[in-house]
């Protein structure tokens, strides 16, 4: 894979790189654009049960979809993948927003990412010091499958990833779900975007 798609950027770091990923991201996007509008989640679908690796509090431990979604309120987030500029720049916005969610009826911000523990953890612990946000590290893409939010981009080099959507789960059924037109674009699912929805 590219050292632009996959190197761990400083988030201080020059906009060049963040720039040219978008680009390439929309760019692939659109040869998939037709299949996956779809298959992706929508207002009254139910979380599928699965077991997945939830990172709380910096800790990763196996667990039910179930145990994150039932009898709460919960946004989902999806990000393409850890250290890529635009996922990097998403979610300390809502780490910094996560008072406002509660005020909210939020009891939790989840991200998920087709990553492996160890990079979601490393990632988490560099955008979200305070471990305010919690992630499921979708190593195999099997969870993103599953929500038929996956999409293929083999030609950036990023194989199978997740498309950046944000998702209000109530009591494991989706009541508002925002999905960005392009993953490389960040706006109806930015963090101030998603709290002006609720």
């Amino acid at each position: 894979m590219s050292e632009l798609f996959c190197s761990r950027l400083p988030l201080s770091s020059s906009p060049l790189p963040v720039t040219m990923l978008a680009s390439s991201l929309r760019a692939a996007s659109s040869l998939v654009k037709n299949t996956l509008s779809a298959r992706l989640l929508s207002t009254g679908a139910s979380i599928p049960a699965a077991s997945v690796k939830l990172i709380r509090g910096h800790e990763a431990q196996d667990v039910d979809s179930k145990d994150i979604f039932e009898g709460k309120k919960t946004v989902l987030v999806g990000i393409v993948g850890a250290y890529t500029g635009v996922c990097q720049g998403q979610i300390p916005a809502f780490a910094n927003s996560i008072e406002a969610f509660k005020n909210k009826n939020v009891d939790e911000v989840v991200v998920v990412t087709v990553n492996d523990a160890a990079v979601t953890t490393a990632f988490n612990k560099e955008v979200d010091p305070e471990g305010k946000v919690s992630f499921i590290a979708d190593w195999d893409a099997s969870f993103t499958k599953a929500l038929g939010t996956d999409i293929d981009l083999s030609a950036v080099g990023f194989g199978v990833r997740s498309h950046r959507y944000a998702a209000v789960v109530e009591n494991n059924v989706v009541t508002a779900f925002h999905q960005e037109a392009s993953p490389g674009e960040l706006k109806v699912s930015a963090a101030a975007a998603v709290l002006e929805s609720l």
